[in-house]
């Protein structure tokens, strides 16, 4: 079952697609058959562009289990995208 996930994430092509899906200041969560690489299909992705003011410069993610805590995850995430962004724009 993880070997499929494994797969999918190796091909850097499928990297790019899924964190290309952030939206620019939101969250992005996509559940199961959500995700369009096949190999995904039984895993959730949980999304977010972050940078310096209001601009994305970047987006970071999570890759999980569908049945994941989402509103820790999603917490998590955003957390880790703010403190990002501030450290980006204190340099």
């Amino acid at each position: 079952m993880i070997r499929p996930v494994l797969e999918a994430l190796e091909e850097q092509v499928v990297l790019l697609k899924l964190l290309g899906e952030a939206k620019e200041s939101g969250m992005t969560v996509r559940i199961g058959h959500e995700n369009a690489h096949e190999g995904l299909s039984s895993t959730s992705v949980v999304s977010v562009g972050y940078g310096s003011g209001g601009e994305a410069v970047a987006k970071l993610g999570v890759v999980g289990p569908t049945r994941m805590d989402y509103p820790g995850t999603m917490g998590a995430v955003r957390a880790v995208a703010r403190y990002v962004g501030q450290i980006l724009a204190e340099s």
